[in-house]
């Protein structure tokens, strides 16, 4: 081989395109050379975007990045999903780029704590009085 190895087969692994040669010699001594190209395409490297952070009811656009071809554990082929979670869930990612590398990620989109609004106080009053309304419920307003 043009590595320098006298093995039937070798591994490679080139950083970039890179050409192997190999001669071979039968028992009566006659020879035979071929050479191969091994070319090195980009590297295909998932990401998703979006917020990873919502309240209860709300959803969020999940954007997948790194490829030209998508694969979403939901199901859908589609560059951007909308979810809507009830509770913290995982959302894993294949992408295919267009030199037919893949790549995986995830993410999980947490569900923060409910929180229900409310209002007490004296809800009715004469005209020319106050009262005091508070709010209950968050610990800010």
């Amino acid at each position: 081989w043009s590595t320098g190895e006298s093995l039937s087969a070798v591994v490679v692994s080139p950083a970039s395109t890179t050409a192997y040669s190999v001669t071979l010699t039968n028992a009566s001594g006659c020879t035979s050379t071929t050479t191969v190209t091994v070319t090195v395409v980009p590297a295909a490297t998932a990401t998703i975007g979006g917020s990873l952070t919502i309240c209860p009811g709300q959803s969020t656009t999940l954007t997948a990045q790194g490829g030209t071809s998508f694969s979403w554990s939901t199901g859908s082929s589609l560059s951007a999903i909308v979810v809507s979670p009830a509770s913290t869930t995982a959302y894993s990612l294949t992408v295919v780029n267009a030199s037919g590398c893949v790549a995986s990620t995830s993410v999980t989109v947490s569900v923060n704590a409910s929180v229900v609004a409310g209002i007490s106080g004296n809800l009715t009053i004469c005209r020319g009085e106050a009262t005091t309304l508070t709010a209950s419920g968050a610990p800010t307003v």
